[in-house]
């Protein structure tokens, strides 16, 4: 059978990566046994998968068959369940199909599992309601979500209690987002009947600011019949942080705490975020010892309420937009202050030597940083050309050296009047981490890798469009994969004599650090802790930068 199996996979080389379906059907037809047992046919495709490599069309018929043959028979579910597995991650654009096909075979091999193995087969049942219960909340299909975590809900209290916490309060904020989105709709259609009502506007006002975090379409509502409260602070909340003058920010930092008292979860998370931000704003700027110790006394307590509801680290829900040129924005996301665990643990899967020895490092300033990669279209606004060999306006720009990532910060800074420069290193795994200490920002494994970034696995080896791909839990997106990031810092082999506040590398050296990998590379070489190092006049076309930008 091996023999055969090599043939084919010769044969099917030969073919693009979607054809060969004949020579397939074949392949799937010489691996039936005889006598015929659909769990041993479904095991047999499967080991033939690895034989097809550089056929993805191949591999997904046989993926396809090996769940359709496995499904057939109990002790064919574990196939079954590795093969839609492998299309989940090969098929994004057919997610929600195999995640329900996922689902069934799940609840077969529940419902048929004998007593020794039914809770743990009940709670990989259950895990997977929950996933698909997350993917329906996020891509808005609220109604379905609410089933399914009602039931998985339900079968917690047998299979899996710790988790039982966690679905409740999926639940209540999916449904609380259901309520939210109705009560959205009423105000909007009581409004257009009736302009004048000035209670109805309020209540639309505060929705949006509150529980929507829309404070520019909130101040479009304002009319001189609102309360002056919102006629006041509402346009200041639909500023930058920066653009609000320090004498205020404490008075605003107090109303957005006053609004949080009647939110719901979120809104009330929105609200406190920005409460956060303008209490900081005066910590940092305020020259009177009196008001800056009010300040950081408010600010203490905020950060509190924002850790009970989950959400701490979050960098205040504010952003700085810059216009480059006709048609062409930044966007930049503000990161805090804060202290994390730098490098990875001795035990950790891919580690390498030079990301050690762990220690806690302090980031003592708030910056800004790029939510993206910076773009071709960015890259060229500023530079007048595109360097990279993936050519696309949304893509990273690439095919850059550390000096043309300087050149360009030195350039864009002049334009701008604001300091524009490459994030340290610590800087970067700070914000890639967003609070997480686990290989990646989304958790350890491997296996999730592909919702969150671009790698040889899922980038058939080119760069993507930045923002695809879900962010990291502070706003950041592509931080592992899709393109190297040049940071300032030269490179050392150790941390072992580093600083633990605001570390910026050895003062000289011959190497420049890189982080967050490439499309070429796998998972492993992406982690938050993973690091690479060039020459400053290196250049390649998987090597692209993002900017940080520091505080006013």
């Amino acid at each position: 059978m091996r023999r055969t199996l090599v043939l084919l996979a010769a044969i099917l080389s030969l073919f693009p990566a979607t054809g060969g379906a004949d020579e397939v059907d074949a392949l799937i037809n010489t691996l039936k046994p005889s006598p015929l047992d659909h769990a041993v046919w479904a095991s047999n495709l499967l080991k033939a998968i690895g034989d097809l490599k550089g056929n993805p069309g191949a591999q997904g018929r046989l993926y396809e068959k090996a769940y359709e043959l496995g499904i057939k028979q109990a002790k064919g579910y574990p196939t079954a369940i590795q093969a839609a597995g492998a299309l989940l991650k090969a098929r994004p654009g057919e997610k929600a199909v195999w995640q329900e096909k996922l689902l069934a075979v799940y609840k077969l091999e529940w419902r048929g599992a004998d007593r020794k193995r039914k809770k743990e087969a009940g709670r990989a049942y259950v895990e997977q309601m929950i996933a698909m219960a997350d993917g329906m909340a996020a891509s808005g299909d609220p109604a379905e979500a609410v089933k399914l975590y009602t039931d998985a809900s339900r079968m917690t209290r047998y299979y899996a209690p710790d988790l039982r916490g966690a679905v409740s309060r999926k639940l209540k904020d999916v449904k609380d987002r259901q309520e939210l989105r109705q009560e959205l709709a009423r105000c909007r259609s009581a409004l257009a009947a009736s302009p004048e009502n000035t209670t109805i506007r309020e209540k639309l006002i505060l929705l949006l600011l509150v529980e929507l975090n829309q404070p520019g379409e909130a101040a479009k509502l304002l009319t001189a019949g609102v309360s002056e409260q919102l006629r006041t602070y509402v346009p200041l909340a639909a500023k930058e942080v920066e653009e609000v003058a320090k004498e205020v920010c404490l008075e605003l930092g107090d109303w957005c705490v006053s609004l949080a008292a009647k939110a719901t979860p979120g809104g009330k998370a929105n609200v406190l975020s920005r409460a956060q931000a303008y209490y900081e704003r005066v910590v940092e700027l305020e020259t009177s010892v009196l008001k800056r110790a009010i300040a950081k006394a408010k600010l203490v307590r905020v950060e509190k309420e924002l850790d009970k509801l989950g959400t701490a680290g979050l960098p205040g829900g504010k952003y700085l937009v810059l216009t480059l040129a006709k048609g062409v924005k930044m966007k930049l996301v503000r990161i805090r202050a804060g202290e994390f665990l730098m490098g990875s643990p001795n035990n950790e899967k891919g580690r390498r030597k030079d990301e050690g020895p762990q220690r806690d490092v302090t980031i003592s300033k708030p910056f800004y940083l790029g939510v993206t990669e910076v773009t071709q279209k960015q890259y060229a606004a500023v530079m007048g050309k595109n360097p990279s060999h993936f050519k696309g306006g949304e893509r990273p720009v690439d095919s850059v050296s550390w000096n043309d990532a300087v050149a360009f910060c030195k350039r864009l800074s002049a334009k701008t009047r604001r300091r524009f420069r490459l994030p340290t290193e610590a800087e970067w795994e700070y914000a890639c981490r967003a609070g997480s200490k686990t290989r990646f920002s989304f958790g350890d494994s491997d296996g999730d890798f592909g919702d969150y970034g671009w790698c040889r696995s899922n980038s058939d080896k080119q760069t993507h469009d930045v923002g695809k791909k879900k962010a990291n839990p502070w706003g950041l997106y592509d931080m592992h994969g899709n393109v190297f990031e040049w940071c300032s810092d030269w490179y050392s082999d150790s941390y072992a004599n580093a600083k633990g506040q605001d570390p910026s590398g050895p003062t000289s050296g011959e190497l420049r650090v890189m982080r967050g990998d490439s499309h070429r590379k796998s998972p492993d070489a992406c982690r938050s802790a993973s690091r690479l190092k060039y020459a400053s006049d290196y250049w390649s076309w998987d090597l692209g930068f993002r900017v940080a930008v520091d505080l006013k």
